[in-house]
């Protein structure tokens, strides 16, 4: 799994941000996940802040997110490169960014795995996963419909 590190004033934090952000290349390249309840068919946005270190390493640092379930995690995947030519720990070059995937399981694992092979990796923050409007409009019309259903059948 590598390893990853938590910054706190090492580096500028992204407009918005929290007090801490991560380094998803702690010694060496990093992978962190989290598990979530989604609704199956249901599709979710998940948006991040991205920027990359500049104290080393190469100028491009790679990101993959994945989605999918505890068993397979790599359902979904989506690749990310961020340049820090030109910018530097005062100005990190904070872009928001977004990964999109459909839940096949009520449980599913969101993954962040650095694709740099040194110290000086990509760095994430302001971490948020909502569901796609158009997919909750769908639901919630569903919902309304079986409740007046519900209801002429008494």
């Amino acid at each position: 799994m590598g390893t990853v590190d938590i910054v706190a004033s090492y580096w500028q934090q992204p407009p918005g941000g929290g007090r801490q952000s991560i380094d998803l290349s702690g010694s060496q390249a990093g992978s962190l996940y989290q598990d979530f309840a989604t609704m199956v068919g249901l599709t979710y946005i998940f948006t991040f802040d991205l920027a990359g270190n500049p104290a080393g390493g190469t100028a491009l640092k790679h990101l993959t997110v994945a989605a999918g379930t505890v068993a397979n995690p790599n359902l979904t995947t989506a690749a990310y490169t961020f340049d820090t030519t030109g910018l530097s720990r005062a100005n990190m070059g904070w872009v928001e960014t977004a990964f999109q995937f459909t839940a096949t399981s009520s449980l599913t694992r969101l993954t962040f795995t650095s694709g740099d092979l040194n110290a000086y990796g990509p760095a994430i923050d302001n971490v948020e996963m909502v569901p796609e409007p158009v997919s909750m409009l769908l639901l919630g019309a569903g919902l309304t419909a079986i409740g007046l259903l519900r209801r002429r059948l008494s």
